[in-house]
């Protein structure tokens, strides 16, 4: 395995079986002991780094999840070499600007058209659910400024959203389209 390519490289050199196995890895910790005798009691933690994968790359592997995912063949199986998903619900959790432009990447990327009621239902659902009052008002001039966003917006429910920003979510979404609305 290349491990230059496991964040934020080339994915030249990067495999499935690499990507199963760098999938649960969220962070990276070095330890470090005082000597033999220590060894089994005593360690010190140097570094700890947490990167997310950069938006191209939340993007392309959302998009390789999201067409294996929407397959029919494929219902009910698991993809452990499909690192999308996780990736981007981890963004969504801990990195919650990087989450944001990555939502707007997987909107402007031509491919993920057919995929825009899971990136609704997931990855945005998930973030105005969690941080909604911190960006709704950007969510607001996206809709206002891109039809394609507003549309994706028609597929998102409340669930775990606030009743003030579902609120305002429900004023610059585009419904046409999504559950039996006449387009």
């Amino acid at each position: 395995m290349d491990t230059s390519s496991a964040r934020g490289g080339d994915a030249q050199h990067f495999n499935g079986s690499d990507r199963q196995k760098l999938a649960p890895l969220r962070s990276l910790v070095i330890v470090a002991f005082a000597g033999p005798a220590l060894a089994c009691r005593s360690s010190w933690t140097l570094a700890v780094m947490e990167t997310p994968l950069p938006v191209h790359r939340v993007v392309e592997e959302w998009l390789l999840w999201a067409a294996w995912q929407s397959d029919p063949k494929n219902h009910g199986k698991q993809n452990a070499d499909l690192i999308g998903f996780d990736e981007f619900d981890y963004v969504v959790r801990k990195h919650p600007e990087h989450a944001w432009q990555c939502i707007l990447a997987t909107v402007a990327e031509a491919r993920a058209k057919p995929f825009l009621g899971v990136l609704a239902a997931g990855p945005v659902e998930d973030l105005l659910g969690l941080y909604g009052a911190a960006f709704i008002e950007r969510v607001e001039r996206e809709a206002r400024l891109n039809p394609q966003f507003a549309w994706m917006l028609g597929g998102v429910w409340q669930c775990q959203i606030a009743d003030e920003v579902w609120a305002r979510v429900q004023k610059v979404w585009n419904r046409r389209g999504w559950d039996g609305i006449p387009e």
